[in-house]
């Protein structure tokens, strides 16, 4: 994908989830949801939430 075209999309991404946000703040929750929905497919991408593995404090035998 271009670099332009990538970023319009992103930018568009951001301004549909800056909107979402106000719109949360008034409680209109249905028109957030849209424009959450509006603004993952816009990027066409998938959003997937992945947990990062930390390494816990001490674990590297001598802290």
């Amino acid at each position: 994908m271009n670099k332009k075209i990538q970023t319009r999309r992103l930018n568009d991404a951001i301004l549909k989830l800056q909107s979402a946000k106000s719109l949360i703040k008034t409680k209109r929750f249905v028109h957030a949801k849209q424009q959450i929905h509006e603004a993952v497919s816009s990027c066409g991408c998938i959003v997937q939430n992945k947990q990062r593995k930390r390494p816990k404090l001490g674990s590297n035998g001598g802290v």
